[in-house]
C-alpha cells in the first residue's frame, strides 16, 4: 500500500515533498518485492470507506489502524491478496550544504521506515515487522532516497520471505 506518514520529524534544511517521497518509497518497495514474487500489485484503495476485514484491527496488536490501512486491507483482500505490506515513514530528514566544511557537521540526512507485513487470510495476523533506519555519513546534496540502499533491499526481502 502507499506509505503512511507517522509523526513529523524535522524536515532538515531542505524541506520535503511528502507526496513525492511516498510515491518514491512505494515504487522502491514494489521493485524490491517484485524480485521475490511475480504476483505483486500496489493496492488501489476505493474512494469509499469500507470496514477492515474481520479481526484485522486486533491482529495489528494494539497499534492504531488508519482509515487508509483499513481501506487497503479490504481492497487487497477483495483482489485476492494473501498479504499486505504496510510501510510507515517515521523520519525523513534531508540536509544539504554547499560548504565543504558543512558536510561534516551534524545532523546528517536520516530516515526511518517501519514495515509491517500483515497476513490477510482468516484470521488476519501480523506476519512480521521491522523498523529500518539509515543515516548519511556526510551532509551532501543528495536525496534521502539513496539511503534506501541494498541494506534496505535485504530487510524488505527478509521480511516478505518470512525468514528471521
Amino acid at each position: 500500500m502507499e506509505p503512511l506518514i507517522n509523526g513529523s520529524a524535522a524536515p532538515g534544511n531542505a524541506g520535503r515533498d511528502f507526496p513525492a517521497v511516498k510515491r518514491q518509497v512505494r515504487e522502491r518497495l514494489l521493485t524490491i518485492v517484485s524480485q521475490r514474487s511475480t504476483v505483486v500489485n500496489a493496492v488501489v484503495t476505493p474512494y469509499r470507506r469500507v470496514p477492515a476485514p474481520a479481526g484485522y484491527p486486533d491482529a495489528v496488536g494494539g497499534a492504531r489502524v488508519t482509515e487508509e490501512e483499513r481501506d487497503a486491507a479490504r481492497a487487497a483482500l477483495e483482489s485476492g491478496a494473501t498479504h499486505l505490506l504496510v510501510p510507515t515513514i517515521l523520519e525523513w530528514t534531508e540536509m544539504r550544504t554547499d560548504d565543504p566544511v558543512g558536510a561534516f557537521i551534524l545532523p546528517h540526512t536520516h530516515i526511518a521506515i517501519e514495515l509491517r507485513l500483515m497476513r490477510l487470510q482468516q484470521p488476519p495476523a501480523l506476519a512480521g515487522d521491522v523498523v529500518f533506519k539509515n543515516r548519511a555519513r556526510l551532509t551532501l546534496n543528495q536525496s534521502p532516497m539513496k539511503l534506501l540502499d541494498d541494506s534496505f533491499r535485504g530487510v524488505v526481502l527478509q521480511l516478505v520471505s518470512g525468514r528471521k
